[in-house]
């Protein structure tokens, strides 16, 4: 034990090069132990441990894998416009409500269940179970005349806007222009 802390002393205190010095013949250079392996670390390691949630480990596991599609919204002259991916989703695993201003999207995408004897599975990426997401609308929407559509996996629905309720220029240091 005492050999080791001494050797780690000695690799402490040797001189380590700096960038753009030029190396001398017949020295060897030893970066310190700690040093050494930290410079040489993947930076795809570095990459997911910054990402890493520090409280994953305090998430309840909830026994089914959640399908997280992913969602545009934007926001035309005429309406809103969403969008979410549902690769392999049916139209019959599909929820739409709308409750007040609050437009609610929910579903499911089963999982596939296509083992066959002596099959080896190099990786399963992909994700299936249930998805619920909720949009608050803004007042302005005609909610009586939303249509929606599935073509391709890809769910879109069409909010309009109330005729009349456009937003109007005001004016500095004048009246309302239209």
């Amino acid at each position: 034990m005492a050999d080791m802390k001494k050797q780690n002393d000695q690799n402490q205190n040797v001189p380590v090069r700096q960038a753009g010095q030029p190396v001398q013949q017949g020295r060897t250079e030893v970066l310190p132990a700690r040093q050494n392996r930290e410079m040489y670390r993947s930076p795809f390691q570095l990459m997911r441990e910054l990402l890493r949630d520090p409280f994953g480990a305090m998430t309840p596991f909830v026994g089914e894998q959640m399908f997280v599609p992913q969602f545009e919204v934007r926001e035309t002259d005429d309406g809103f416009l969403f969008k979410a991916d549902l690769p392999g989703v049916k139209k019959e695993e599909i929820d739409i409500q709308l409750v007040g201003n609050r437009l609610a999207i929910s579903g499911r995408r089963n999982q596939e269940s296509e083992e066959r004897e002596g099959d080896t599975i190099y990786a399963y990426e992909r994700s299936y179970g249930t998805f619920n997401r909720v949009f608050t609308l803004p007042d302005n929407v005609d909610l009586e005349h939303i249509r929606s559509e599935l073509k391709d996996g890809v769910l879109t629905l069409m909010v309009p806007k109330k005729p009349g309720q456009q937003p109007r220029k005001i004016v500095v240091g004048g009246g309302s222009k239209s």
